[in-house]
């Protein structure tokens, strides 16, 4: 019968005698459930990993022959467990979102990415971007401010292109056109 010694120090330390029983140090990394049957034959511990993105499921098999393709011991996989998807080498982990695709939640996403997280609207009191403030860069918005630029004046269509003309921004012939839409 034959120990395994998991460091050459531990053989070398123990003369080549371990627990009365001859040592060998193996140069492999084995997790500490790999173990010697009483028959002398080594069992040895094999974690899935069917996608071969080197993260496995958590799922093992005990055994003395390697039980084949997908199958790997611990030191040969980034985790033994963590894989979320273990049918793609792309996803191989949880991600922590504070956004589920309709509402703010924090919560753990199997994935590449966490789904896109709405843009702040402004003046409407609601934390769209899931930060933890309602309507911030917005500036300070009046509740009959709902022309949407915050600036706490409701002037409506024609008012926005009349302040637009004054800065500069459109055209005489556009506020022009605004009327005929703004009285049609």
């Amino acid at each position: 019968m034959i120990n395994i010694c998991y460091t050459q120090a531990d053989c070398t330390n123990a003369g080549g005698n371990w627990n009365g029983v001859t040592c060998q140090y193996l140069p492999v990394t084995y997790v500490v459930t790999d173990y010697i049957k009483p028959s002398g034959t080594l069992v040895i511990r094999y974690y899935s990993d069917y996608d071969g993105d080197g993260y496995g499921t958590g799922d093992y098999q005990e055994v003395e022959v390697h039980p084949g393709e997908d199958w790997y011991i611990s030191a040969e996989l980034m985790a033994i467990t963590g894989d979320c998807n273990d049918s793609d080498s792309l996803v191989y982990s949880n991600i922590s979102c504070s956004y589920n695709g309709s509402v703010c939640v924090d919560y753990d996403f199997c994935g590449l990415a966490c789904p896109e997280v709405p843009v702040e609207i402004c003046g409407n009191g609601v934390d769209e971007d899931c930060d933890g403030v309602a309507d911030e860069g917005c500036g300070e918005c009046h509740e009959a401010d709902t022309s949407g630029d915050c600036d706490g004046v409701d002037t409506g269509e024609l008012g926005e292109y009349l302040e637009r003309w004054a800065r500069g921004e459109v055209s005489m012939g556009d506020v022009l056109g605004a009327v005929g839409v703004w009285r049609g």
